[in-house]
């Protein structure tokens, strides 16, 4: 595939790409004007970067949900997170207890997720953050269907497991 036809690729399938990489970045990050700052970084690093795109390796989504992590991991190693641990036992209020809950519940999951390969933690984000069904996740990682599926069903029991040995 030639420059030129790369970016009538590109040109064809952004409003889709767009969709997808803003969902995929907005997710993960708590403000709707840095989520827009930085997919408009991939959407313009992607374009600078247009002639190392290799359609044998993998579909344009792909490639772009691979600058989209860079981007997002370049962005939180920037940043420093605060918290003021002090202030968790003066919970009373209502709002707060929830928030406490949110959190606890968010712990646990990133528990369970330190067992887990990146690789299988990006299928989990396509799958319940991003939403794709099993033949998307698919079609973006170039496998069949049914063995995305399967591969779901090891993850979900390799989960339980580590959930119960957790809370055993």
């Amino acid at each position: 595939m030639n420059e030129q036809e790369k970016k009538q690729l590109f040109s064809r399938e952004y409003s889709e790409l767009f969709d997808f990489v803003y969902r995929y970045v907005r997710y993960r990050l708590p403000q709707k004007e840095e989520a827009e700052d930085l997919v408009s970084e991939v959407f313009l690093q992607a374009y600078h970067k247009l002639s190392e795109f290799d359609p044998i390796k993998g579909g344009l989504r792909q490639w772009m949900t691979g600058i989209a992590k860079n981007k997002l991991l370049m962005h939180w190693r920037r940043r420093v997170v605060k918290v003021d641990l002090d202030s968790v036992g003066e919970i009373t209020n209502e709002d707060d207890k929830q928030a406490l809950a949110f959190l606890d519940s968010k712990l646990l999951v990133e528990k369970l997720l330190s067992h887990v390969s990146d690789d299988m933690k990006a299928l989990l984000a396509f799958r319940y953050v991003d939403g794709l069904t099993f033949d998307e996740i698919a079609q973006v990682i170039g496998k069949e269907g049914t063995a995305v599926r399967q591969c779901f069903s090891r993850l979900h029991k390799k989960l339980q497991e580590i959930y119960e040995e957790i809370y055993a």
